[in-house]
């Protein structure tokens, strides 16, 4: 009789996996169909993205300024597993971002104060 109950409990936990995976799926093609397609690097790895190669690199910086008079002031970069980072070099932008972008982006104190001290640098 357990092991009825252990099939059935295990038989539940996949078929919730499998739901949830799909929910997924289905959201990240709902995203790239109603989001503005953006340039960036091709994903050297389809497992990490772009991460190892930007951290294998001599000058990370140097690199995305690269990128970002290829694919403009505003591009996406492969992360792991599929998925993609935003990167906006333009401080209007950053500003815009900032200033609408409230409840994802909740910072602290000390976060808050870096970020105003590379705005000053910039200005």
């Amino acid at each position: 009789m357990s092991t009825l109950s252990t099939f059935s409990a295990f038989n539940v936990l996949c078929c919730i996996g499998a739901l949830w995976i799909l929910s997924k799926a289905i959201k990240r093609v709902r995203n790239r169909i109603h989001t503005t397609p953006l340039a960036g690097p091709p994903n050297p790895n389809l497992l990490l993205g772009a991460g190892r190669f930007i951290v294998k690199s001599p000058d990370a910086g140097n690199l995305y300024e690269e990128w970002s008079e290829k694919y403009g002031p505003v591009f996406r970069i492969p992360a792991a597993l599929g998925l993609s980072r935003i990167v906006l070099c333009d401080p209007k932008a950053v500003l815009y971002f900032y200033s609408r972008e409230t409840y994802g982006y909740v910072q602290s104190t000390m976060t808050k104060r870096a970020i105003e001290n590379m705005v000053r640098l910039y200005r």
